[in-house]
């Protein structure tokens, strides 16, 4: 009765759980984000225009298991949560606001090719994920104010075991995808161009790409009366 009481008080008031290293839970991701708009308006009147801070979900997308990770910032926009080690992609960021007669709007977007590789037994630190919309275009960039995060994470989470086990700074960088060149090349064996894609590109795509390129050098064959090939 006293566990289901303390549930019922926790939800009714809200309750901070305290983030807690285990055997079974040797790895955090920790930061905090920040949402900046700029005179952005839905079509039924909700503004998004900030700083906000709470509230905003965040999903990673484990890249090797292609599974989602859902979990959403909380007081000063900080955020934390378990989870493997691996490499994570940023596949969306989520805010949604309520206004007048419970009307509400919502606004995402989805950063392309931000990859962190995850650090298993460390509290990785990525600082602070800075989400701004100007003119209706979205930016996400990360700053290294890591030692600022840690703080306010030691401050919030105070009675948190993380805070003595190794922090370390976490990067967003871009994906590194492995990528395939064509070279077309004139009959002296001299490179005239190249065409460059990404391994994991389907295959039907890769070949819609060389036949284009093919079409392109007969035609160049023609009026130059040169020959080119594919290697």
């Amino acid at each position: 009765m006293k566990h289901t009481y303390a549930f019922l008080l926790c939800f009714l008031i809200g309750c901070a759980v305290i983030p807690t290293s285990t055997e079974k839970n040797p790895t955090l991701l920790t930061g905090r984000i920040i949402f900046l708009g700029n005179d952005y308006v839905s079509d039924n009147g909700i503004t998004f225009e900030g700083p906000i801070l709470s509230d905003i979900e965040i999903t990673l997308l484990n890249i090797a298991t292609d599974e989602p990770l859902h979990f959403s910032s909380g007081k000063n926009g900080l955020f934390h949560a378990n989870l493997e080690e691996g490499k994570y992609r940023i596949d969306r960021l989520y805010i949604k606001k309520t206004g007048y007669q419970n009307a509400w709007a919502y606004i995402y977007t989805n950063p392309v090719e931000k990859v962190i590789e995850i650090e298993k037994g460390k509290v990785n630190n990525v600082g602070t994920i800075h989400w701004t919309l100007k003119n209706k275009i979205h930016q996400v960039i990360q700053s290294d104010d890591s030692l600022t995060v840690k703080n306010q994470f030691a401050k919030q989470f105070s009675k948190s075991n993380w805070n003595q086990e190794e922090w370390k700074f976490a990067s967003w960088d871009f994906e590194k995808k492995k990528e395939i060149t064509y070279y077309i090349k004139s009959d002296n064996g001299k490179d005239s161009t190249r065409i460059t894609i990404p391994e994991d590109m389907p295959l039907n795509v890769r070949k819609q790409i060389e036949t284009k390129a093919k079409t392109r050098m007969n035609q160049i064959v023609i009026q130059e009366d040169t020959t080119y090939f594919i290697k």
